[in-house]
């Protein structure tokens, strides 16, 4: 129930104080909001308290709220999980929201459970459950991965205005998840939500533009939008900022701050970004050269399964660059980067197989895989065929 404002706010009180449930809830939703007689979070809690005691589930919900927020009582979550599960037992929506929230947290984890909660505060009409049960669906936690199920819950959640929706909307439509691929609709997507303020879809639509996918090929509108998603902490478009930089398109060209673009993204645990990082250690570009610190940074990204990291720690090794020389390790690395056809790797592994460095020596296996570096269009593999070594 909302607060009545033609109710006189002496009235409300009088009616609190006489034990009135809805008016507790709304006394207490006056004190919290700051409305009539200012705002009081201790004040609040205490009505909330008062009408939660009597079953009012709007009350029950937002003393879980006060509860997990610390507002107008000391910060518990076991207090604020116990209070939103009596609110969403009891059919209140937002109840059923943040308790899906909390089951998705790892304290007490349980993607069934939040499923459920979504499910049900979805079906009362609960935009940002109906967007959340669909990311469930999308990445198949707490349900079978249903990419078009996922589509639909995105589609029903856009329209009644959820940005994330909007955005996830997007991604669906570049990846063509769900739904027919449509660059030109996921660039609509993402340039409605990125407008709206959506880091994510801001870099998204930066990339539409940098790529030229459901738009020409722009280079200062995407450095634009990937600086306003930079301005909101996105990670991936601090690293996109840095390689503008760095390739000194439509901006002049700054190592320097490229590397610091690629650090502070690699910090925040972006893979791309430490494979760049390790890069400009690797050459000495905006930063001294350092084979140490590169074989660091190509490691940390190789473990995150970025497959330039891996086919560059594969070098390391094979050359003894930071790191001594293992032509066991190499092969490893070169193997993994190639099997994801990484041109560069495919090359290397050949050779490998060719020398018996790391592996067996197998001229058959060699030339299988600078066939397929060949194929992908790489120089050296194209040279090693000619002339057949």
């Amino acid at each position: 129930m909302k607060p009545n404002t033609e109710t006189d706010f002496t009235q409300l009180q009088s009616l609190a104080e006489k034990g009135n449930a809805a008016a507790q809830y709304n006394l207490g939703s006056s004190y919290y909001r700051g409305e009539d007689a200012g705002q009081n979070y201790q004040e609040a809690f205490e009505w909330f308290r008062k009408a939660a005691a009597q079953g009012d589930p709007d009350a029950q919900c937002y003393l879980g709220i006060c509860h997990y927020l610390g507002k107008g009582v000391s910060q518990n979550y076991q207090e604020a999980f116990e209070w939103f599960q009596k609110a969403a037992e009891l059919g209140q929506s937002n109840a059923q929201y943040n308790l899906a929230l909390l089951f998705c947290h790892a304290q007490k984890e349980n993607y069934q459970a939040a499923f459920k909660w979504f499910q049900k505060a979805a079906d009362q009409g609960n935009a940002d459950a109906q967007c959340n049960a669909g990311i469930l669906y999308y990445y198949g936690k707490g349900i079978n991965r249903d990419y078009k199920e996922a589509f639909k819950r995105f589609q029903k959640s856009a329209d009644q205005g959820n940005l994330l929706a909007q955005f996830c909307l997007g991604i669906c439509y570049y990846r063509g998840q769900g739904t027919d691929r449509d660059y030109q609709e996921a660039f609509k997507r993402f340039q409605k939500a990125a407008e709206r303020g959506n880091a994510s879809a801001q870099c998204c639509l930066g990339m539409c533009y940098h790529l030229g996918k459901g738009t020409e090929q722009d280079h200062k509108e995407a450095l634009k939008w990937f600086q306003k998603s930079v301005e909101l902490k996105n990670v991936l478009a601090q690293c996109c900022v840095g390689m503008y930089f760095y390739s000194g398109n439509t901006i002049d060209q700054d190592y320097q701050e490229a590397f610091k673009r690629f650090q502070k993204a690699a910090n925040e645990g972006s893979a791309t970004a430490q494979c760049n990082l390790g890069l400009c250690y690797y050459r000495g570009e905006g930063v001294g050269q350092d084979y140490k610190e590169a074989f660091k940074w190509f490691q940390k990204a190789a473990e995150l399964g970025n497959v330039i990291a891996q086919s560059c720690l594969g070098i390391c090794y094979y050359r003894g660059e930071g790191i001594n020389k293992d032509s066991k390790k190499a092969f490893v690395w070169f193997k993994k980067a190639a099997k994801q056809d990484n041109a560069a790797a495919q090359c290397n592994l050949g050779l490998c197989y060719y020398l018996g460095e790391g592996a067996s020596q197998d001229e058959k296996e060699a030339f299988k895989w600078f066939q397929k570096s060949a194929e992908l269009g790489n120089a050296a593999a194209q040279s090693i065929l000619k002339t057949k070594i």
